[in-house]
């Protein structure tokens, strides 16, 4: 029979390639040979043996075969070249309220512990467990007196040890129910939960190239605006680059989506399209509206149009009458009335015409003009 750990395999790769099996290590392709370990060694648990040219280490996921395990046993460095460990089935996956959070994570529930001193497994006290989660900067945070459940039953974590690095290992009480839990969806102290949320205060927009833009966003908290770190990312530096303090700076023209997350909790952001285009120069025209011609006596509204590169913008104007050759004073008609856009003209003759002018009051150079026929009464 191949053993993993006693053989001496010069041709290890070759091994490998022909009956090795895929793997993921920390969600990270591999291939690794995984054998069983001999009958009278840990039954009780579903163990394998694994060797292969990808380090490894206690503490690390491995998929194999639609499951889950731990590496449990060091690998400080590799042996003859190849990483060689014992990985131990996740048969569990609990979740935990930390930090107003909630964050489920893979864990190997045991009712036995070893004892070293005679090499032989101990069936723990009832209303007692042992938990082995993977050790991370979320699982780290765990501590004596937070409860989850799991097999219908709330439990208390009553010890924890991290001397194994790598590995968490949780003694645990059974509890009891408590208003706040949810035992449905098997969270303890659900109602510890905070709900965050980030919005951008501003949407989609448009710069222009080599413009720069401040971004706020506001941080929620069950509802109430509470001050979280933000963290800013661009989809595309080439085109928009954003800093840590959401300042946006413009590079070329296209499409880019600008994402704030809640450091604390990064499933939680908001994202807003921003669309970079070329500097445009101004173009600037008016039209006049109105009727060609007024009656003696009667008074009419002219009304202004600004456009800037054909597209109607706002912008007031200023309004003023000539006579027809546009340079005169005129008497035959006067501007009752004038606002930023439009103005109101009375006839005070019979005959003749006048010129009426609309200047652009940021431009005096853009100018529109409209002759007006003065006309009598009949």
């Amino acid at each position: 029979m191949f053993n993993l750990f006693d053989n001496d395999n010069e041709d290890f790769n070759n091994l490998l390639q022909m009956a090795g099996k895929d793997i993921l290590i920390n969600n990270t392709p591999a291939r690794a040979i995984i054998t069983n370990p001999k009958l009278n060694v840990i039954i009780d648990y579903d163990d394998r043996y694994i060797s292969t040219l990808s380090p490894i280490k206690r503490g690390d996921v491995i998929d194999y075969i639609d499951n889950k395990y731990f590496v449990i046993t060091e690998t400080v460095s590799p042996r003859h070249s190849k990483y060689k460990s014992i990985i131990r089935n996740c048969n569990y996956s609990i979740k935990f309220v930390l930090n107003g959070q909630l964050h489920e994570g893979l864990s190997i529930i045991e009712s036995r512990t070893f004892d070293v001193d005679n090499g032989q497994y101990i069936t723990m006290p009832t209303g007692k467990i042992l938990v082995t989660h993977q050790q991370n900067e979320i699982t780290d945070n765990i501590e004596r007196d937070q409860r989850f459940i799991k097999m219908g039953s709330p439990w208390k974590v009553v010890g924890v040890d991290k001397s194994k690095k790598g590995l968490i290992r949780l003694t645990c009480d059974v509890d009891v129910f408590v208003p706040g839990d949810d035992i449905e969806n098997e969270i303890a102290n659900a109602d510890r939960l905070v709900t965050y949320n980030v919005y951008f205060t501003s949407d989609n927009i448009s710069m222009i190239l080599g413009a720069t833009l401040q971004l706020n966003v506001v941080v929620t908290a069950n509802g109430q605006i509470v001050s979280e770190n933000v963290l800013f990312e661009s989809s595309d530096e080439l085109i928009a680059s954003v800093g840590t303090n959401g300042l946006v700076t413009a590079h070329e023209e296209g499409n880019v989506s600008i994402t704030a997350r809640l450091q604390r909790d990064p499933r939680v952001y908001d994202v807003i399209q921003i669309n970079v285009e070329e500097i445009v120069e101004d173009d600037y025209s008016i039209h006049i509206n109105g009727s060609d011609s007024i009656r003696q006596g009667q008074t009419l509204t002219y009304a202004a149009t600004v456009y800037n590169n054909a597209q109607e913008v706002t912008e007031p104007v200023t309004f003023a009458l000539f006579a027809d050759n546009q340079s005169s004073t005129t008497t035959s008609a006067v501007i009752t009335s004038q606002n930023a856009n439009s103005c109101s003209i009375r006839n005070d003759s019979n005959s003749g015409y006048v010129q009426l002018r609309a200047t652009l009051n940021s431009d005096n150079s853009i100018v529109a003009w409209k002759r007006i026929q003065l006309r009598g009464v009949f």
